[in-house]
């Protein structure tokens, strides 16, 4: 969903504010700060789920259940988000979010029950392998 890859993208950019505003790479974080680019990623992570549980009830999907707890993982990463204040520190809750936007994924595609569940299973596992051999555990 547009609305996973743009919270994402706008959080994301909380980890790089330092290099963005030396730049003059006008980012969200840059130019309104942190607890700003938290609400956005809030109010975009809100939407995917309403959007994602429309797809859901138009297919008349099962899997409600897990899809909530999917986003429930992302929505809590954004709310420990809210709290930091360091760049450095934004690494690791981005990698809780994208284990929820995966996992949202995969519970959409396996209630489908159609290959692209056993894809999204392959792509989490390469997440976090590569999770893992990374040389600079502050880039995700």
């Amino acid at each position: 969903c547009g609305a996973w890859v743009t919270a994402y993208v706008v959080l994301g950019y909380m980890k790089d504010v330092s290099s963005d505003k030396a730049t003059g790479f006008n980012t969200l974080p840059v130019l309104f700060g942190f607890r700003m680019a938290v609400w956005v990623g809030a109010i975009l992570t809100v939407a995917a789920l309403l959007l994602t549980l429309v797809l859901q009830a138009a297919l008349e999907s099962r899997g409600t259940l897990p899809q909530l707890i999917a986003f429930g993982v992302a929505l809590t990463t954004v709310a420990l988000l809210y709290r930091v204040r360091d760049e450095r520190q934004v690494s690791r809750y981005l990698e809780w979010f994208l284990r929820g936007m995966i996992l949202s994924v995969f519970f959409l595609l396996s209630d489908m029950a159609g290959p692209g569940a056993m894809y999204t299973i392959f792509l989490l596992v390469v997440f976090e392998v590569s999770l893992q051999k990374r040389l600079d555990f502050a880039q995700i």
